[in-house]
């Protein structure tokens, strides 16, 4: 049944004045003015018949069904209520007003035989209510919808959508504890240099502040390269690109670039400049809800994941802005990017058997870093192949200019091979069991 409105009838109230009130009532429903005077004389009836034995009534008018036609519902309570009131009886029931007495039923029936309501009128009664109902309806459902659209909005920024759509769910609501999908995916993971330096004479309140800056300096480049952010880790993030290395890898070089103008500003009102590392790589990873009942999240799991964090790691070691895995390097094949990319070192990084190649994505192609890129990775290939005199001499010829890299080869081919003064080899004897690759026994 569909509840339209209430009148309250006092005892010493006339027809007439009972009469006016439905009028009302009827006009508060978008009754026609015909259909109202031959509504109010079906009230008017049933204020003769019961308001005799009453204090007052209250009057609903219900709509319901029958398969033989309509059937209209009158419901009358007994009530203490005195004043003269007319509202619609949903405000009535969800104010503060408190309806006492015994409840009396009355239910009247009337059909398109009715002798009091004609057919056109009945067809009237019910359009008009099955269309209020229905566009209440609708207007529920409008809210509902956008309600839940902020909700999901603001979930998104918990939950990415590539995250929902990569486990096939369409909504928040649809995870569950275990949901999983194996898939490739390449890792970035960046992290700012010198955190606590430069947090450590802030108070709480400036520290957050200082965060929010630099992730509003930072984030967004992730999701213009198709990627989404996985966690914060304090200052650091991990986000993933479902599309490959290269967006990666382009968005690592935006990520430095903006730093650099940030810094601009930065410099003005802290004195001093961040400095961010990125490592990234890619691999099978495992993409899922991890937690319990009580506690979920987002999570990706894989070696890959652990690979581009010490990566990032390598970054302060090398003095790079980026290192890359070898496996990101093979995806990138054929692209433009490569001539951005060198080989700095193979190494084997904590809890690793299997050594890395490692790379390095110089931002400016005028670095003296892209000047000496070939023969500096000759240089490292003649280090591999146990070759330590002509790798060492190799080293000296490049291009002078800052290179954290080529510092790092020429000790560890002193360390090899010792040299005099001038650069010439006392002896020439490798150490037996030596091998080039470089072990880095602790996290960085």
């Amino acid at each position: 049944m569909i509840e339209l409105g209430a009148v309250l009838v006092k005892n010493s109230y006339s027809i007439a004045k009972f009469r006016e009130k439905v009028y009302h009532l009827s006009r508060k429903l978008n009754f026609s003015d015909v259909a109202s005077a031959r509504f109010g004389a079906i009230f008017s009836e049933l204020c003769r018949l019961l308001s005799t034995n009453s204090n007052g009534l209250f009057v609903e008018i219900f709509l319901s069904k029958k398969v033989e036609g309509i059937t209209i519902v009158y419901k009358l309570h007994s009530t203490d209520v005195s004043q003269d009131i007319l509202i619609d009886s949903l405000d009535y029931f969800s104010s503060s007003r408190i309806i006492n007495g015994e409840l009396i039923t009355l239910e009247l029936e009337i059909d398109y035989n009715s002798l009091n309501l004609s057919s056109s009128l009945i067809i009237e009664l019910t359009e008009i209510i099955l269309k209020k109902n229905r566009e209440e309806l609708i207007g529920e459902v409008q809210e509902k919808n956008e309600e839940l659209t902020l909700i999901n909005k603001s979930l998104e920024k918990f939950v990415p959508a590539d995250f929902l759509k990569f486990l096939g769910k369409g909504s928040i609501s649809d995870f569950k504890l275990g949901d999983a999908l194996e898939t490739d995916f390449t890792i970035l993971f960046t992290d700012m240099r010198s955190f606590s330096s430069i947090s450590e004479n802030m108070t709480p309140n400036e520290l957050l502040e200082f965060m929010n800056k630099y992730l509003d300096v930072v984030v967004p480049i992730i999701s213009e390269n198709n990627g989404f952010i996985i966690t914060y880790i304090g200052d650091a993030i991990m986000c993933a690109f479902p599309g490959g290395s290269v967006d990666a890898a382009n968005c690592s070089i935006e990520m430095i670039k903006k730093v650099n103008e940030y810094n601009l500003s930065l410099v003005k009102t802290l004195g001093r400049k961040v400095r961010i590392g990125v490592g990234i790589n890619k691999g099978k990873t495992v993409i899922g809800i991890l937690g319990n009942e009580l506690r979920m999240e987002p999570a990706i799991m894989s070696d890959v994941v652990n690979l581009s964090a010490r990566l990032e790691a390598l970054t302060k070691g090398y003095d790079a802005d980026i290192i890359i895995s070898d496996s990101v390097y093979k995806d990138l094949k054929g692209h433009e990017l490569l001539s951005q990319i060198r080989q700095i070192d193979c190494v084997q990084v904590v809890g690793r058997v299997t050594p890395e190649k490692i790379y390095e994505v110089v931002i400016s192609n005028s670095d003296t870093k892209i000047v000496n890129k070939r023969n500096y990775e000759n240089a490292l290939n003649l280090y591999f192949d146990k070759k330590i005199i002509e790798s060492y001499k190799a080293l000296a010829e490049l291009e002078p200019g800052e290179d954290k890299a080529v510092e790092i080869l020429s000790k560890r081919c002193k360390e090899v091979v010792v040299f005099d003064e001038n650069g010439f080899p006392v002896g020439e004897d490798i150490p037996n069991g030596w091998t080039p690759i470089n072990s880095i026994k602790t996290k960085l």
